[in-house]
């Protein structure tokens, strides 16, 4: 775990840069669906557009979940690694 820790640490700084940056190209796909399916007139068009839609809300769920396991790790693995090193 102190190897897990280490890395995370190490690399910190550039998986919240990637984090971030998939983030908005991510709302931005959630923003061009959400005015694709506002504006969708027919039946079948709404439908694609709706689905297109949960696809972009679930990416954004998915990234929204890996940013809040790395704080959670490098949080918990910090608070261990203290007790296990001091």
């Amino acid at each position: 775990m102190i190897a897990v820790y280490r890395f995370l640490s190490t690399y910190e700084w550039l998986i919240f840069l990637i984090l971030t940056i998939s983030g908005v190209f991510l709302l931005r796909w959630l923003w061009r669906t959400w005015s694709i399916w506002r504006g969708a007139v027919f039946g079948l068009e709404r439908e694609i557009s709706r689905r297109r839609f949960a696809r972009a809300i679930g990416a954004e769920r998915a990234l929204a979940g890996a940013f809040w396991w790395e704080q959670w790790v490098i949080t918990s693995l910090s608070f261990r690694s203290c007790s296990l090193i001091g």
